[in-house]
């Protein structure tokens, strides 16, 4: 039983995830106009990181193209969705046999 919940669970935790991982991978284009009128192209996952990208830049940077960066580390996403996905079932896996081995008066198996 547990096996099954653990695997529906992590099959609904990749449903759930999938998009914001995705996007982690396939960065997206936004144009940063700077209070200087200065515009920029930036690739990245979002528009907060193409932000930040531009501002991490001297003053006085003028491209002589649009600008391209990715700033972004996708497999810390991932990471962080796998121990989502695998950590809760491992969790509840070790917190049942305690539970039964408390239960069973903390007995140890006897084999003859």
């Amino acid at each position: 039983m547990w096996l099954v919940g653990s695997a529906l669970f992590v099959l609904a935790v990749a449903f759930v995830g999938y998009s914001e991982i995705k996007g982690q991978f396939v960065p997206n284009t936004f144009e940063v106009k700077l209070t200087d009128g200065r515009t920029f192209e930036v690739q990245a996952p979002d528009m907060q990181t193409a932000t930040a990208i531009i501002r991490k830049l001297p003053q006085d940077f003028v491209p002589d193209k649009p600008l391209r960066s990715i700033a972004v580390h996708p497999w810390a996403v991932v990471a962080a969705w796998a121990t989502i996905a695998f950590g809760i079932p491992l969790a509840v896996l070790v917190l049942g046999a305690s539970l039964l081995w408390a239960l069973s008066g903390f007995a140890a198996e006897h084999r003859s």
